[in-house]
């Protein structure tokens, strides 16, 4: 019997898949303007921005294909420590490197709901039942 995948999970997915886009395109602007950033003496440099996209492309297809497939609880606990992870990076490359006259108000708050959004999502009930369906249907 094929499982329906629940909303919880599609919305994780979905959020998962629009960080990815993000990184994806932050890869494709660093390589096509690789000279200028240079030029420009940009920091930390395009080296950088490239190889930290990269990771964070390649860390999201692997949980979202995982997560899509159910394949266990364990990648609940690495999607969950994943955004943790991802959040402490976004933080510290922006105060570090993002020299902006901006405030840190409207990111800091986006942050915060972005990662109550995922923490229900993750602890959601249909997230836990379809994840645990899966493991023993898998058996």
């Amino acid at each position: 019997m094929k499982t329906r995948v629940p909303i919880s999970v599609t919305l994780i997915a979905f959020t998962v898949l629009i960080f990815t886009a993000w990184n994806g395109l932050r890869l494709y602007e660093t390589i096509l303007n690789w000279e200028l950033l240079i030029k420009y003496d940009s920091q930390p440099g395009p080296l950088y921005m490239a190889l930290f996209s990269s990771i964070w492309i390649i860390a999201s297809l692997v949980v979202l294909i995982e997560l899509l497939k159910g394949n266990s609880r364990r990648w609940l606990s690495i999607l969950k420590i994943t955004t943790i992870i991802f959040t402490f990076w976004f933080w510290l490359d922006r105060l570090s490197f993002q020299k902006t006259q901006l405030s840190n108000s409207f990111p800091l708050g986006f942050t915060i709901l972005m990662l109550l959004f995922m923490s229900m999502l993750l602890n959601h009930r249909h997230t836990q039942f379809y994840i645990k369906q899966r493991e023993t249907h898998d058996r």
